[in-house]
């Protein structure tokens, strides 16, 4: 991979935020009770969507997370309580991050991707 310059104002990216899980002493505690025999919850494995209620992100912050990056020039899907999936052209991007995008060319197969190169923030 080689840097192919900045990226282009109006290319589209795709990119996912993670935000931080909550209540992950509780997921810590239920996974040893769930893996140590003769506990009261041993072997009753929890579903995905108990993890993900259990750890999931504030709904109140998922949806002003959401809301910033809409009004920035994203549009996004919320994958998961703490996973959310966005596009938005790189100006936009650049702008929501404080950050410049470079565009990264493969020197065999010509592919092109672009990424944050440096330092990056997210207001808070």
């Amino acid at each position: 991979w080689t840097i192919a310059g900045h990226s282009q104002a109006d290319e589209q990216v795709a990119f996912s935020l993670h935000l931080p899980m909550r209540n992950t002493e509780k997921l810590d505690a239920a996974f040893w009770d769930i893996s140590t025999p003769g506990t009261e919850r041993y072997g009753k494995f929890m579903s995905r969507q108990e993890v993900m209620d259990m750890t999931a992100a504030p709904k109140e912050d998922r949806e002003m997370v959401i809301d910033y990056l809409k009004t920035s020039g994203a549009t996004c899907v919320e994958r998961t309580g703490n996973n959310i999936l966005c596009k938005a052209p790189v100006k936009a991007v650049n702008k929501m991050l404080k950050t410049s995008m470079q565009a990264f060319k493969h020197k065999h197969t010509g592919a092109v991707v672009h990424l944050v190169d440096g330092d990056h923030s997210f207001p808070e």
